[in-house]
């Protein structure tokens, strides 16, 4: 998802193409790039490319940095291509960038190919068994992602208010404290981030339950955590499964 909001923002200006490819390749052992750390096998192959800006030479080394951004100010984190990275690694897998200013970007991720798992038609039973009532605050930066966890979470029943800016869901809380069941926000947000957000959401009231979304909770301790009034915090990318669980469990339903 952060590659594809990466790509969008980087063709905001003059528009351009977005290309999505997939494909199973095999490594061999003479071909291990040792930079990669990939051991021999076969590997689904993800390309994601745009037309846009694209980033100059001296910044592509540095943009799987924490905190490194390339946007103006206000408009990242520097945590998005960061987060991509250590999921990623997580994997056994490996990324890396081509860009070239003026012309495009290119992202090609390497990730272990699995066979297994459930089939389609049991995922989807699974999916429509978590379903659930209610009116929940979605809070993210992201467009794309906001749009994502809107969708799913209204195919499992539920009413979603989403919204980009923190400081607009903080007036949806003022206007309508009591009509909100549950709130979804991001950790990582310009202006106001998650664990602000959510004290004063808790100011506002007291027993609205919260869930964070985070990539990175390295700088997470319990006493934060408890002090902001969050119930769950789920990692990043967030998993379809994980987030109907989650907003299931904290709602008190029984899955």
């Amino acid at each position: 998802m952060n590659l594809f909001t990466n790509a969008a923002q980087a063709m905001k200006e003059k528009g351009g193409i977005l290309e999505v490819r997939l494909k199973s390749v095999f490594i061999r052992e003479d071909e291990i790039d040792p930079a990669k750390e990939l051991k021999p096998g076969r590997y689904l192959q993800l390309t994601v490319a745009d037309t846009g800006c694209g980033i100059p030479k001296e910044l592509t080394a540095r943009i799987f940095e924490p905190f490194f951004t390339t946007k103006g100010r206000g408009e990242g984190t520097g945590m998005g291509l960061s987060t991509v990275y250590g999921i990623i690694r997580d994997m056994e897998g490996a990324v890396s960038v081509y860009s070239e200013p003026g012309r495009g970007t290119a992202f090609h991720v390497m990730l272990p190919e699995y066979w297994g798992g459930p089939s389609t038609r049991e995922a989807q039973a699974d999916f429509l068994s978590l379903t659930g009532q209610g009116r929940i605050l979605v809070v993210d930066d992201e467009e794309a992602i906001v749009d994502w966890t809107r969708q799913v979470l209204s195919k499992l029943g539920y009413d979603v208010v989403a919204v980009t800016d923190s400081r607009e869901a903080l007036e949806r809380i003022k206007q309508i404290p009591h009509e909100i069941d549950l709130v979804l926000t991001d950790m990582a947000m310009p202006r106001m981030n998650g664990l602000d957000l959510s004290r004063q959401i808790k100011a506002i009231r007291p027993d609205l339950p919260i869930i964070l979304c985070t990539g990175f909770s390295g700088g997470l301790t319990e006493d934060m955590i408890k002090n902001s009034g969050i119930l769950e915090i789920l990692m990043k990318p967030v998993i379809v499964g994980e987030l109907a669980q989650a907003v299931g469990n904290v709602l008190g339903r029984k899955i």
